[in-house]
Formats: C-alpha cells, structure tokens, sequence
C-alpha cells in the first residue's frame, strides 16, 4: 500500500495534458465524465475492500435492485474504473476497483459525508449481512 501515491506519482513533462500530468489528475479526469448519479454510486462502491457480487452491491448501492445495479455497473466498468471477472467456480461475476480508485472514491465518499451525513447510507448498511464466502476475507 502507497500511503501517498497522489502525491509521489507525478510528471514533470509539460508536453503532456494536465489531466496527465498526476495520478490524482487522471483519476479526477474519470471521475468528473461521469455522471452524477454515476459518481455517487461509484463512491459507493468504496466501501467494499476485497470486492463485490452483484447481489451485495445491489443491496448496498441499488435499493436492491439488480437490474438497477447492473445498469450502474456497466458503463464504470467500461470506463475501466472497475473490473468484473468470473468468481471461484465460474457461476457468477465478482467487481473489483483498484485501490488507488478506492481511495480516492473513500476521499470523495468522506467529503460528502462532512458536508451533509450520512444517514442514509448508514441505514442501508445496518443490518445488512454481506458476510464474505469460503476462504474470502471481509467484504465491507
């Protein structure tokens, strides 16, 4: 773990676009193409560690909706913020973000959370059981 990536991963070349130039820049590049709605459910997504199943990420960032949560999904992983792969045995998908995306996805979700709270997200997350499968580490 990178404690300070965005700030060590810096470019010095100035032939290059600014949104380039640094990782946080890239990262904010991404994120700002997205819509609203996507931005939201993508800081959302920050808070599982080790990955996620549709059924857990429909729970937690679709109102358990999974034609909802897919639709979501989509279009992020197509932007390569996120990647879904095959789980152990092949019968269903597992996503993924990259953690430098996760941290700066916490940073936002943090952010927003100061400026307004968070109740909203702390009801759906409460009582909510996402426990990890066989073998898996923590999920949330």
């Amino acid at each position: 773990m990178l404690a300070h990536r965005f700030e060590m991963l810096v470019s010095w070349r100035t032939d290059i676009p600014a949104r380039h130039r640094t990782l946080r820049s890239a990262i904010i590049y991404s994120y700002i193409q997205l819509s609203e709605p996507m931005q939201e459910f993508l800081v959302r997504l920050s808070v599982f560690r080790n990955g996620w199943s549709l059924a857990a990420v429909a729970d937690i960032c679709a109102s358990g909706s999974v034609p909802v949560a897919l639709a979501m999904l989509a279009p992020i992983c197509e932007r390569s913020l996120i990647v879904a792969g095959e789980a152990r045995g092949g019968d269903s998908m597992r996503y993924k973000m990259l953690e430098s995306l996760r941290d700066f996805a916490a940073e936002q979700r943090a952010g927003a959370a100061a400026r307004r709270g968070a109740p909203c997200l702390l009801r759906t997350l409460r009582g909510r059981d996402h426990r990890p499968y066989a073998g898996e580490k923590d999920v949330l």
